[in-house]
């Protein structure tokens, strides 16, 4: 869908809200404080509200949602879901500010309810076989000075240096990514996620970390690349499979490529967020927007500008 069809389609509140009612209400409005479905009255002179029989509360669609409590309009949420749903590196909150008419910081905290919006909600395990990997995002100095400061308020660093946030990545050959910021390269840190993404038939394909000798022991099949030996690609004679982790180096080259071109800079404790949003890319590149807005429409969960703005300490 271009541009102007879905300005056309989604030119009034009235029809933003219906069709999120459609997605959300498929049996008709369920009252998000006891549950009854269809079991409601309509205000009139409140588009939108609906009054509980059952329990008597008053609600609208958007409760429990990330929209939930927005003074925004509808039509604002929406073309704001369609610029960020179809940029496959993202948009800025800058630019958003101008395209919508709307304030910066204003912008900047509709444009992470967005991306809660984009979270990956899929609780089906990788399968086949899977590439992992861990990638460090973050800035470095500019000047040779004592008080440049990255990530979290801590001194800057290249590398694998402690101020730059760490991300890990398993994308399934052919299929779906997963990704989040972790604390450290540890097991500790790693051994939950892989457990929860990936079948334990799977193949798993790493580099050389420590911590995926442990991990990997717990698979079926796993088997690494010698990135320190100049090796990044070879064909098992056991198995004939192409051990490499390029798949998810090239995830990790377009969330970096993200950082640098359109964020310029993420902060430590928002980095999942940003994360998921190009994985939301990632697994739907080939799809439609509609189906896209439709996965979209169905988050639950409100993000409030205080959690989102409330201080984390991450390791050091």
């Amino acid at each position: 869908m271009d541009l102007a069809a879905f300005q056309a389609r989604f030119a009034t509140d009235a029809a933003c809200r219906a069709y999120l009612e459609e997605v959300r209400w498929p049996q008709g409005p369920v009252c998000p404080a006891c549950g009854a479905v269809g079991h409601v009255s309509r205000i009139k002179t409140r588009p939108g509200l609906c009054t509980c029989l059952s329990c008597r509360k008053q609600f609208t669609v958007t409760v429990g949602t990330p929209m939930q409590g927005s003074h925004l309009p509808l039509t604002t949420w929406f073309l704001a879901m369609y610029l960020m749903a179809t940029s496959s590196k993202g948009v800025s909150a800058m630019k958003l500010s101008q395209w919508l008419g709307i304030g910066y910081k204003t912008a900047w905290f509709l444009a992470h309810r967005v991306r809660e919006m984009m979270k990956d909600r899929d609780a089906n395990p990788l399968v086949g076989i899977v590439e992992v990997d861990e990638t460090h995002v973050g800035g470095k100095k500019r000047k040779k000075r004592d008080d440049d400061e990255d990530l979290d308020g801590r001194p800057s660093h290249r590398g694998r240096g402690p101020a730059r946030a760490a991300v890990l990545v398993a994308v399934e050959r052919g299929g779906k990514v997963k990704a989040e910021r972790i604390a450290t390269h540890s097991v500790a840190e790693i051994a939950p996620r892989v457990r929860e993404w990936l079948s334990r038939d799977a193949t798993m394909l790493t580099d050389e970390l420590p911590a995926y000798r442990w991990i990997g022991s717990k698979q079926v099949r796993h088997l690494k690349v010698l990135h320190r030996s100049d090796e990044f690609a070879r064909t098992c004679e056991r198995t004939g499979i192409r051990v490499h982790v390029n798949t998810a180096e090239s995830w990790n080259s377009q969330l970096k490529r993200a950082i640098v071109g359109v964020w310029h800079k993420v902060s430590a404790k928002h980095v999942s967020r940003y994360a998921g949003e190009v994985a939301f890319h990632w697994n739907r590149r080939q799809s439609a927007f509609l189906p896209r807005l439709g996965e979209m429409m169905r988050a639950e969960g409100r993000l409030t500008f205080a959690a989102l703005t409330e201080r984390v300490a991450w390791p050091r």
